[in-house]
């Protein structure tokens, strides 16, 4: 159950893999701040899209499936799937998009072997594809503009990203622990399956509930 759990964290991870072009930003800028600047703005121009998509991520969930099984025709057709999703994406969103949707695609694959080599079933290995890479847009709908769940349909799934408070500080300590929150539970579910209790990995000084004030002497 762990390694299933670390594969669909695996798979999470890969949505992000198109901030990458935001590093061709940072060539020739000055300063810290004009670093970040150009980061965000050059990153935020194939953020959240193709990587981002259900319906780009339910087509990997299916080669992921037909990678695995090894097979001369299922690799074969699992091969033929991702070159038509990326000729697809190349053709509709440009060179840049094609090539981090490449990147995209040779994770999931490589995820996918790693998989094989511990002998994680095809039905388990597609199902946390499934969980990782369908589930990562929706966390994003807490900050900035939401992905396009859709791509490459023009319909919207969502139009505004959920708001926790209208006061844009709240909202962002709220996002913040949403995400501390789920962290938590993971490391609850880790402790719960490998049979351990929290209580010896809790620390009352670092969480704040334990007076720091040295004892008077």
């Amino acid at each position: 159950m762990l390694l299933l759990g670390a594969l669909a964290g695996a798979f999470a991870t890969l949505p992000d893999v198109d901030i990458l072009y935001a590093l061709t930003g940072l060539l020739g800028t000055s300063g810290l701040f004009d670093a970040a600047n150009s980061f965000w703005a050059t990153g935020n121009l194939v953020h959240r899209t193709v990587t981002h998509s259900l319906v780009v991520g339910t087509v990997i969930v299916v080669a992921v499936a037909g990678w695995h099984r090894s097979d001369r025709w299922s690799s074969a057709a699992s091969l033929v799937l991702v070159a038509g999703l990326v000729a697809t994406v190349t053709a509709m969103s440009g060179p840049i998009s094609g090539v981090l949707t490449m990147v995209f695609v040779g994770g999931a694959l490589a995820i996918t072997a790693l998989a094989v080599r511990h002998d994680v079933s095809t039905r388990s290995t597609a199902a946390a594809a499934a969980v990782g890479l369908l589930s990562h847009p929706f966390g994003d709908l807490l900050t900035g503009q939401p992905p396009l769940f859709l791509y490459p349909f023009d319909g919207t799934l969502v139009t505004d990203r959920i708001a926790l408070h209208a006061d844009p500080t709240v909202h962002l300590l709220g996002a913040f622990w949403v995400e501390l929150g789920t962290a938590w539970v993971a490391l609850a579910v880790f402790l719960w399956v490998t049979d351990r209790s929290l209580r010896p990995h809790l620390n009352l000084r670092a969480t704040g509930a334990w007076p720091t004030a040295s004892p008077r002497s």
